[in-house]
């Protein structure tokens, strides 16, 4: 991902920040509502990513070779993407905390094989 530019980049220190500092991972019981900031940085993902979505609607277009070209290669960061959304979702449902397997997945693609 760090050969795809600046935006790849981002996206992977945003999800990096929003898994090692995941309110779930906190000792907390206390605390029923997630921070706000990281709540904030959550929504702030969800957007970004939903410009691959924009992108990918975009690539059927009149040049059929450059959509077999690329539509690939959006269809796999389209996937990540929705593992990385699906992961924060966990989060705030509650459901998950970090170290686990699904957060080193996605973090580490391709580690555990």
């Amino acid at each position: 991902p760090y050969q795809h530019g600046s935006r790849a980049v981002e996206l992977l220190q945003e999800l990096s920040w929003l898994v090692n500092y995941n309110p779930q991972s906190k000792e907390e019981e206390n605390d029923s509502t997630l921070p706000t900031e990281w709540t904030r940085k959550a929504e702030q993902f969800r957007m970004k990513c939903g410009v691959i979505d924009t992108l990918f609607t975009k690539i059927d277009g009149p040049n059929r070779s450059l959509h077999y070209e690329i539509h690939p290669y959006v269809t796999e960061v389209q996937s990540a993407l929705y593992r990385a959304k699906a992961y924060i979702s966990r989060i705030e449902r509650k459901e998950c905390s970090f170290p686990d397997s699904t957060s080193q997945e996605i973090l580490n693609p391709g580690s555990s094989r």
